[in-house]
């Protein structure tokens, strides 16, 4: 009978799948570690092989600017509105997609 590991608690994830502040915090200190850039409207983001990676709150349809493949994460998601990719639309403010 094979042994089994006493399962571990995801400090990063919740039981309902969502991220926790623990990640965020850890999302946004990679962030800043990396390049600490913030945009005038105050979204704290990165730039890693050309792919611009952005934290902030709630969905960015409409609200940030960005071109495929830039990524956002939301801290206020939940299942399906916590990781968007921009889909289509060069330096616009529309074309985000939740996965």
């Amino acid at each position: 009978m094979a042994v089994q590991s006493p399962r571990r608690e995801n400090p990063f994830v919740d039981a309902l799948g969502k991220l926790t502040p623990q990640a965020f915090d850890l999302i946004q200190d990679v962030v800043n570690s990396i390049n600490g850039l913030q945009d005038a409207d105050g979204f704290v983001y990165t730039i890693i092989c050309g792919v611009r990676i952005t934290v902030g709150v709630n969905s960015p349809e409409a609200v940030v600017v960005g071109s495929p493949p830039d990524l956002y994460l939301s801290s206020a998601g939940g299942a399906g509105t916590t990781l968007y990719y921009k889909s289509s639309g060069t330096a616009t403010d529309t074309g985000w997609v939740a996965t």
